[in-house]
């Protein structure tokens, strides 16, 4: 990614393009450290999400030279509080933040101050959901098999291939052979996924036909709370606008919605070529086949409560109720 503080070194298997991932960034108005000396120089914040590495990056930006001060794992963050300090006129606005070994003051804008804090605390939400895990069972070339995935991971796993991606600012949609994520790269949002048992059917809806200009320039953007930001500008799936142009032609737009027991649990809003995105992920669901669960147990098939009912109607003794519990367990 041109223009960085860092190298980006992206998650190893990564499923989203990660050169399309913005990064947030924000001016700051000062640091203060008891542990890193020359913090306190530090002018500007990257935050780089977990598809970029999980680091919150101090950084001074000068005329003469820039430096990178310190690269501080997200992961490695205990806590981090919001408060105030009050002025001759207002109140100084920070984010103290704590790791096992240190605590950081920064300085900004109360509206800057409270983004860091969503930003830090989505990325450690984040982090959990990731670490969820989901048994799937499925059959592939006649056989059935069970595998246990992380359904949000933005990273590959064993036997996943992508089927289709959109990579978009802050915002990733993904729909592999095992499942559909939609994540959320730097906390502005909770991430969903759907793994292809989760979900009985999925339609396109509100498609509609718009004129789509060849452009030179950029896209309609959206408003986020990142905008606060310098360096960054939600960006929305909408048709291109521009004003430059010599030809335009229509391309349908539309929601894709996953439906499951006739109901919505789903909705991608604003995709281009809803259709076509929709066989996709009907091509996968079909090769997704899952198991037929077992049935629960009734009370008659179930020994311990069989043996439970007998007692209940007073047909054996309580001696001989526990001493055949026993052998049963």
């Amino acid at each position: 990614m041109s223009g960085g503080p860092i190298i980006v070194k992206p998650l190893e298997g990564l499923l989203f393009d990660h050169t399309k991932i913005v990064l947030p960034s924000a001016e700051i108005d000062s640091v203060e450290s008891d542990t890193y000396e020359g913090l306190e120089k530090t002018n500007k914040l990257y935050f780089y999400c977990i598809e970029l590495g999980n680091v919150l990056v101090f950084y001074h930006k000068g005329t003469l030279g820039s430096d990178n001060l310190l690269e501080l794992p997200i992961s490695d963050i205990i806590s981090a509080q919001i408060g105030n300090k009050k002025k001759r006129i207002g109140k100084k606005w920070f984010l103290e933040i704590k790791t096992s070994k240190e605590g950081i003051k920064i300085y900004s804008s109360e509206e800057n101050v409270h983004a860091f804090k969503e930003i830090l605390d989505g990325q450690l939400e984040k982090q959990k959901l990731i670490d969820k895990t989901k048994k799937i069972i499925l059959t592939s070339d006649g056989s059935t098999k069970t595998l246990t995935i992380h359904p949000f991971s933005p990273a590959a796993q064993d036997g996943e291939e992508s089927i289709f991606s959109i990579t978009k600012g802050e915002l990733g949609f993904l729909v592999t052979n095992y499942r559909i994520l939609e994540d959320y790269f730097s906390g502005g949002g909770k991430s969903k996924s759907l793994t292809h048992a989760d979900y009985e059917d999925v339609i396109a809806s509100n498609v509609e036909k718009r004129r789509e200009e060849d452009i030179v320039g950029g896209v309609e953007e959206t408003p986020s709370m990142w905008n606060a930001f310098s360096g960054y500008t939600g960006v929305s799936l909408s048709h291109n606008k521009s004003t430059h142009h010599s030809s335009s032609t229509e391309s349908e737009f539309g929601d894709i919605v996953f439906m499951n027991n006739g109901k919505q649990v789903l909705i991608w809003r604003n995709f281009p070529d809803p259709n076509s995105i929709v066989k996709l992920i009907n091509s996968a669901k079909a090769h997704f086949k899952t198991a037929p669960a077992a049935s629960p147990s009734s009370e008659e098939e179930d020994p311990i409560k069989a043996l439970k009912l007998r007692f209940a109607k007073g047909e054996i003794t309580k001696k001989q109720f526990l001493e055949m519990k026993k052998i049963l367990e």
